[in-house]
């Protein structure tokens, strides 16, 4: 077969990630297809490692995006004799050329607070599109039982379930490297680290304001890869009023960063209200860093009973999750280990090539 991606702008973040670790676990595990990288610009650039039997081609830019998917991406599948097109979210075909298929890692508007900050408009359009994506894949994929359930709920799509895997990048930082990021950071204390976008789904005021109950000797900061709230527009209403003497807002973290800010936490404080999967929770434990997430949504079926679990709209449950974190701490390093050697990059490609030779 001869199988295609159109390549995102963003390689770091969401489809982008996704496809990178594919390609690289399909590097080695696929010797018979044949690949193509429908690229704009430089956006394959860190594509570094890709099956041998790979071509990257250029198009022009993508706007507007409908028209470009139908008058520029549609023919050249066809010019390249493409037998399949795997997706991300966002695909609506006028005329589909070809077999598709569409990885859907979430529903994150079936959380009803994470609706309220978009206009009902803005939820009936995602849903529209949602279902007509699915409606137009020959083959939708999911990465948890968590959201196939939720893609089932809420729309009747019917999804195959391949879960994620964390980038081999995450791994135990050496002492030295702890070292010289928490001098980057200027961490001076022990510390609960939170990594993630910061939607309102990420539940960061109630789990400031459970750390606050921990952390009445101040003994501990707790650390946000992310802006300050003054730079999230509507989500900045939330964060007033809280108690943020000992919460540092780190701005864009690196990526290579963030394995040394894994290790040298006290734990991950990753206590969201939904998640598709909480791929934090898998690179923490790669990372030997304790977890205490929520009990809702993806987080037991990722974290595998490894983690320490709390309600997150309960704040004492939330603070003493993290008092339990530090007591168990050791054990806590020993089960993540064992729960995200579970995963792999070269497992996630063998059962998405599974996918792709059903279709």
């Amino acid at each position: 077969m001869r199988i295609a991606f159109a390549v995102p702008m963003s390689e770091e973040f969401g489809f982008g990630r996704y496809l990178r670790l594919l390609l690289e676990g399909l590097a080695r595990v696929d010797s018979e297809n044949e690949y193509v990288l429908f690229a704009v610009g430089d956006s394959a650039r860190s594509i570094r490692t890709r099956p041998a039997k790979t071509e990257v081609v250029l198009l022009p830019p993508r706007r507007p995006l409908l028209l470009w998917r139908q008058r520029v991406l549609a023919p050249a599948c066809l010019d390249r004799g493409i037998d399949l097109l795997h997706f991300h979210n966002s695909t609506i075909w006028l005329r589909k050329p070809i077999r598709t298929i569409v990885t859907l890692h979430h529903v994150t508007y079936a959380f009803p607070r994470e609706e309220q900050a978009v206009s009902w408009i803005e939820r009936r359009y995602v849903r529209f599109l949602c279902r007509r994506i699915a409606a137009d894949a020959n083959a939708v994929i999911t990465v948890s039982q968590t959201s196939a359930a939720d893609l089932r709920r809420f729309l009747g799509i019917e999804a195959r379930v391949v879960p994620f895997a964390p980038d081999p990048v995450f791994r135990p930082a050496s002492e030295r490297e702890v070292a010289a990021t928490r001098e980057k950071f200027d961490l001076r204390r022990p510390y609960f680290f939170f990594a993630g976008a910061l939607g309102i789904r990420k539940n960061l005021p109630r789990m400031i304001r459970a750390f606050a109950r921990f952390n009445s000797a101040r003994s501990h900061e707790f650390v946000i890869a992310g802006s300050p709230p003054s730079s999230l527009s509507y989500r900045a209403e939330s964060f007033r009023g809280l108690p943020l003497d000992d919460v540092r807002f780190l701005g864009f973290v690196p990526g290579e960063d963030l394995p040394a800010l894994y290790t040298g936490a006290s734990a991950l404080f990753y206590a969201t209200s939904y998640e598709g999967f909480g791929n934090p929770i898998l690179e923490a434990f790669a990372c030997r860093c304790p977890v205490v997430a929520s009990d809702r949504s993806a987080h037991p079926e990722t974290a595998g009973g490894a983690a320490v679990l709390a309600n997150p709209e309960d704040e004492a449950a939330l603070a003493a999750a993290l008092a339990r974190a530090l007591d168990e701490r050791d054990s806590l390093i020993e089960r993540g280990l064992r729960r995200v050697s579970d995963y792999s990059v070269d497992r996630t490609a063998r059962a998405t090539l599974d996918v792709y030779r059903s279709v």
